[in-house]
């Protein structure tokens, strides 16, 4: 799964915790959890970008499939983390944009395992999106259709040149596509998001992170044949018990809150805010976090969004027509506890008996090629400057 780094104004770096999608039966069965004593066996050379880090080295748990980082100098106490400090983290050598980081165990050639890291800096801005039944058509035919079958035509008209549209209007630095799939499927997402061609399927050389490794977000912006580039976050819980979540009990809002909030924690970091849990929601309701826009098929993203701090009236709701709506609900009350009591229209979750209320919601498009909605986001972003 990728991780978001975000660099301070002082050039330190935060980040996201680490996971990666071990196949299974895993192939790495000798190495244990990260919280164990670490063994010559079960440590992994780090490599990003294809140079390796001789100061790194790595353990993965084949169960959750977290990533802990630690030093190698004998001098310090060798101390796996899944959220490097900002230390450890300036030893990788990241450069903004996006850096592959690969695992490889003693004397192999293949990388065992690869995820990216994209750096961002403190004061960039993002755009939220989510996968099945926002970018595809439905949640269930579009999932099983891009994972199984390697079809890519049943997507939304003209929804990867609205993402482009919405990412140079409002002058963001992409776009972060959070999605319940479990993260043993994020190559079947990546292949979708970035070799998706106006609904003609993935391109050859998407197949491979590699691609893309040391380019910047404005270079990759250019890139004509696939959606805006941007880190994909994947649920990292157990295949079975994601799906069940995202298509039978619809209960994604908990895992998309976290989620979201991970990501503004570590740019609240980099801009020397607290990162307390009460600190966190003021600080996105007063505006501090990076999410600027979010795109999704249910109310759940959107409650999930805007518990992230995207503004009312920037959220866009998508239905298997495709038409589009905009989303004026509100959240008095999330499922991480953060309040939102400013006035304006409401929304009340009943958390108890799994009630959601919505109310006022606002005007609707025929698509995402309507151009009403490409000057409804335009006005938008010019009026929010």
């Amino acid at each position: 799964m990728d991780a978001v780094a975000v660099q301070s104004p002082h050039g330190s770096l935060h980040i996201t915790e680490l996971f990666v999608p071990l196949p299974s039966p895993c192939s790495l069965s000798s190495i244990g959890c990260c919280c164990l004593p670490p063994s010559p066996s079960s440590l992994l050379s780090v490599y990003v970008d294809g140079a390796f880090v001789s100061s790194v080295v790595a353990r993965a748990d084949d169960f959750t499939g977290l990533v802990g980082l630690a030093v190698t100098d004998p001098r310090v106490e060798r101390t796996f983390s899944t959220k490097p400090t900002p230390s450890l983290l300036r030893l990788l050598n990241l450069k903004r944009g996006c850096n592959i980081v690969s695992l490889k165990e003693a004397q192999q050639s293949v990388s065992a395992v690869e995820f990216r890291i994209f750096v961002y800096d403190s004061r960039d801005k993002l755009c939220v999106c989510d996968v099945d039944g926002t970018i595809t058509k439905a949640d269930i035919r579009g999932y099983l259709e891009t994972v199984y079958l390697g079809c890519y035509t049943y997507i939304h008209d003209g929804v990867s040149d609205f993402l482009k549209l919405l990412v140079d209007s409002d002058n963001a630095s992409g776009v972060l596509y959070l999605t319940s799939r479990p993260f043993l499927h994020s190559l079947e997402t990546r292949r979708l998001i970035e070799g998706e061609k106006n609904g003609g399927g993935p391109q050859n050389n998407m197949s491979s992170s590699s691609s893309y490794q040391g380019q910047s977000f404005l270079s990759l912006a250019s890139t004509s044949s696939a959606f805006p580039f941007g880190p994909i976050i994947t649920n990292h819980e157990s295949l079975l018990l994601s799906l069940y979540r995202e298509t039978i009990t619809k209960d994604t809002v908990t895992f998309k809150t976290n989620a979201l909030l991970a990501v503004v924690g570590v740019f609240l970091e980099a801009s020397s805010a607290s990162v307390s849990g009460d600190a966190v929601g003021r600080n996105v309701k007063g505006g501090g976090g990076p999410f600027t826009w979010g795109i999704g098929n249910r109310e759940n993203d959107c409650i999930a969004y805007a518990n992230a701090g995207v503004t009312r009236g920037n959220i866009l709701l998508v239905d298997t027509s495709s038409r589009i709506e905009i989303w004026c609900g509100r959240v008095s009350k999330s499922p991480t506890g953060i309040s939102w009591k400013d006035g304006g229209d409401q929304m009340e979750r009943d958390l108890d008996q799994k009630k959601l209320i919505a109310v006022d919601h606002g005007q609707t498009f025929a698509g995402y090629n309507d151009k009403a909605l490409h000057v409804y986001v335009k006005r938008k972003i010019i009026s929010q400057a």
